[in-house]
């Protein structure tokens, strides 16, 4: 899918508008997902309900981002909790020497203001480079009951890795 600056396009299979999005130059309806992962304020509004895809860099950012598959799992007596400050570390590069070969952008997804979905995109140099392949992988993949939310999250990640020349 070829990415322009002056139409929008949606992975979502319904029509959706987004008004705030920087790509969606024509001000109209359209069938394609809004490039929210480029976007300045990305959003999207689907049945009335506001999704939002973002990306996140700050700690606040992250803490919300470890913490989210608990408080969406409590109760579920089959899940087993993260150690958030774990996963801090892990997602630190300072802390995690796979980032000397990888690299990585990890994303939140909120509908209404709260916090819905959770994914992180990585990329392997050093596996891609011995498999001559060009691959981005996901994890830490959490979210609500939401076909919306779950399509939003991965093409989240799809963009990120065409963005960095992945196939």
């Amino acid at each position: 899918m070829t990415n322009t600056t002056n139409k929008s396009t949606c992975f979502i299979a319904c029509i959706v508008r987004c008004n705030e999005c920087e790509f969606s130059k024509n001000k109209g309806n359209v069938r394609k997902l809004c490039n929210f992962v480029k976007c300045a304020n990305p959003k999207l509004i689907i049945n009335n309900m506001t999704l939002q895809i973002k990306k996140i860099s700050t700690r606040k950012e992250f803490k919300t981002f470890a913490r989210f598959a608990n408080k969406l799992y409590e109760g579920n007596p089959y899940y087993v909790p993260s150690m958030p400050f774990d996963d801090l570390n892990t997602f630190d590069p300072k802390t995690n020497g796979a980032f000397d070969f990888c690299e990585a952008e990890f994303y939140l997804a909120y509908q209404d203001g709260k916090v819905v979905g959770r994914v992180a995109a990585i990329i392997n140099h050093k596996a891609n480079e011995a498999w001559k392949v060009k691959q981005v992988r996901f994890g830490w993949i959490d979210f609500i009951d939401d076909i919306n939310v779950s399509s939003a999250l991965l093409e989240a990640v799809a963009e990120f890795g065409r963005s960095h020349g992945m196939t």
